[in-house]
């Protein structure tokens, strides 16, 4: 096993060991009627960019809890969604019982070439130990002419930026290796995955 592949594997035992301690703590934070709002606007102004009626298959790519899901089944018949964390999923399997739920790697989606045509991310990418592979295997699951919707932290403002670098480093929430993204980084993973 490459250096390389050792520490991408210790990133994601990382990142499933942190999300079996912070799953519980999602269901309080989601639950209180601030976050509720937050994530209904959240989850709007994602789906706005898509038509009313999605046309299927869609998957949730790095759905965690699922917090996306029943807004994404009223619009598309046929949700799918993936997700590295075991216990992200079971949360995920109450909100969402008729979706096609997988534990998975968004750097390896379980899925075959064009199976999709949407493909939503929803602050899942800033997890993933290569945003290149994560990028490309978005690109290889969407059918030609399918779209990709994403959302992820910006660090494009430098106050922002060392604020949450101080917050990764000092909290038990964070996986310290997870970074937000600056817009010429992302530009640059999309031209470079073959997105248009």
């Amino acid at each position: 096993m490459t250096a390389e592949k050792a520490r991408a594997e210790d990133h994601k035992a990382r990142e499933i060991e942190l999300h079996k301690h912070v799953a519980s703590g999602y269901r309080l934070r989601y639950g209180t009627p601030f976050s509720r709002i937050f994530q209904q606007f959240w989850n709007d102004e994602l789906l706005c960019l898509l038509p009313p009626s999605i046309e299927g298959p869609a998957l949730d790519n790095g759905c965690g809890t699922g917090i996306l899901l029943p807004d994404l089944m009223k619009r598309c018949a046929a949700v799918h969604a993936v997700d590295l964390s075991p216990d992200m999923l079971a949360q995920a399997c109450e909100r969402a019982p008729g979706a096609d739920l997988r534990e998975g790697d968004l750097e390896q989606l379980p899925f075959p070439d064009g199976f999709f045509r949407t493909v939503i991310c929803r602050g899942s990418l800033h997890h993933v130990p290569s945003r290149e592979k994560a990028f490309a295997e978005a690109f290889r699951v969407l059918a030609p002419g399918g779209v990709l919707v994403l959302t992820e932290p910006s660090d494009d403002f430098l106050p922002v930026r060392w604020a949450r670098a101080a917050l990764y480093s000092i909290s038990s929430k964070f996986d310290e290796h997870d970074r937000a993204f600056r817009a010429r980084e992302v530009t640059s993973l999309f031209v470079q995955s073959g997105f248009e």
